[in-house]
């Protein structure tokens, strides 16, 4: 699955190096840095499109389920 993020430049450092403690910590298994001119719709669409799947996957008991929660709030 894809997450975009807009970071702002002041800020990138911080965000790169917040990636690379999650990557270390298995959290997640890679990034990629992407330029904003790049057409990146057809990802995006193929991400969506596996939204369903992994529910459904999910439901069925398929992967693993661990104690972690992230909680995204609007500051």
């Amino acid at each position: 699955m894809q997450l975009q993020i807009d970071v702002d430049n002041v800020k990138s450092n911080l965000f790169l190096e917040l990636l690379n403690i999650f990557k270390k910590d298995e959290m997640i298994t890679n990034y990629k840095i992407i330029d904003t001119q790049e057409d990146v719709d057809s990802e995006i669409l193929e991400d969506l499109q596996m939204i369903g799947k992994s529910i459904k996957d999910a439901k069925n008991g398929l992967g693993s389920q661990t104690s972690k929660m992230v909680s995204i709030q609007d500051i």
